[in-house]
């Protein structure tokens, strides 16, 4: 279970962001919450502007998770022809692959077919994450009797996967990030026309990330446009050393953590992780009342 604290707040002030074209989020609450802040902004800024510039259209970057974003890149590619057509599955239908492909060549003592296809389908994604070369590594991985059964298991399911003309969600990224230059520029191009008004900066910014694994620092650089130029002025709290620094191609960005926001603490049975997680929450809340915490279980 991971617990964090969502009350992240960036170095630079949030006029900055509105510089940017595009905004990309880890997920679709960040991404709401952070418009709503963006909107704030933009209309105290132009409640202090005159009365002809605060009757302006209320123009904002576009704010996604960044989940959507490789969603459209993936679909215009294959919309363009770009990447030979396949249907993409979500996570349920992925698990029930592996399901099948387990249950196929079972192992001796085999209890839950369901609980080793999700080790399965998660390793099989922190691999493509971190690009991890399985055949480099094969005779490490074939020394211990599971691992030797998961390379049998993976082969079979890139294999099935072929046969049907299916796709996992990493083996997408893989492919887009496979294409020439000039494929990746339309691509782009057209992610940008579905989401920003015409003319709108083309700037593509990061917020609200912890961190990127190696797949994802390298899709954006491929994917990204020219960085926002930072503002004239940086106060010097928004120098401060325990700043989280993100400096892909796409943005160099920089947020803010208290040192205490992220603690761990071992736990043998789950309600007991639970209740820590609770007065971990309400430890900040009682603290800071306005801040916004988020537990999240990824078993429920």
């Amino acid at each position: 279970m991971g617990v964090g604290n969502s009350n992240l707040q960036p170095a630079l002030p949030l006029h900055a962001l509105l510089q940017n074209g595009l905004i990309l989020t880890p997920n679709k609450r960040l991404a709401a919450w952070l418009h709503e802040q963006l909107i704030a902004c933009r209309v105290n800024r132009d409640a202090g502007a005159s009365n002809q510039a605060a009757q302006t259209v209320l123009c904002l970057p576009a704010v996604i998770p960044f989940s959507t974003w490789l969603e459209q890149l993936g679909n215009f590619a294959q919309l363009s022809g770009l990447l030979t057509e396949t249907r993409l599955l979500d996570t349920n239908e992925e698990l029930i692959l592996w399901q099948q492909v387990i249950t196929a060549d079972p192992p001796e003592g085999l209890l839950s077919a369901a609980a080793i296809a999700r080790e399965c389908q998660t390793a099989a994604n922190r691999i493509a994450q971190w690009q991890i070369d399985l055949a480099s590594y094969r005779f490490e991985i074939s020394s211990f009797v599971d691992g030797a059964a998961f390379l049998e298991w993976h082969r079979a399911m890139l294999a099935l996967l072929q046969t049907r003309s299916l796709s996992c969600g990493w083996q997408r990224q893989l492919a887009l990030l496979a294409l020439p230059a000039e494929d990746r520029a339309l691509l782009c191009d057209c992610v940008s026309n579905a989401n920003l008004p015409r003319n709108a900066s083309t700037v593509v910014a990061l917020y609200g990330f912890n961190s990127l694994t190696p797949l994802q620092n390298k899709l954006i650089a491929a994917f990204s446009f020219a960085p926002a130029p930072a503002p004239a002025s940086t106060s010097a709290s928004d120098m401060a050393a325990d700043a989280l620094h993100f400096n892909a191609a796409a943005c160099s960005y920089r947020l803010e953590r208290k040192p205490e926001a992220i603690a761990i603490q071992p736990c043998q049975i789950a309600q007991r992780e639970w209740q820590l997680a609770a007065q971990w929450a309400a430890g900040i809340k009682a603290r800071e009342p306005g801040a916004r915490v988020a537990v999240v279980v990824p078993s429920l």
